[in-house]
């Protein structure tokens, strides 16, 4: 477990989200674990997210989210890389 950087939930946009529960690093990436209903609230700022991913030497930053009780999958995740010309993986977004 990484200590979650201070940025980064104002660059995803979600200043006003509670701490996020985990951030991790997974090889390239970051994965980023966030309270359930906030995945589709992330707006990016691809800019500062591509700089911060670039000067932390990562590929990318994964967000997920654990899904509602019910729901047919376990659980939704977003891929974002901007800084290598993929501002958020089309699948994922």
């Amino acid at each position: 477990v990484c200590p979650i950087h201070p940025q980064l939930t104002t660059i995803l946009g979600l200043s006003n989200l509670r701490q996020p529960a985990a951030l991790l690093r997974a090889g390239e990436d970051w994965l980023l674990k966030i309270a359930p209903g906030n995945l589709a609230r992330l707006s990016p700022d691809f800019s500062r997210l591509g700089a911060l991913l670039q000067n932390q030497k990562l590929r990318g930053l994964i967000v997920t989210e654990k899904a509602p009780e019910g729901a047919p999958h376990d659980f939704a995740s977003r891929f974002f890389a901007p800084h290598l010309g993929i501002p958020e993986d089309p699948v994922t977004g």
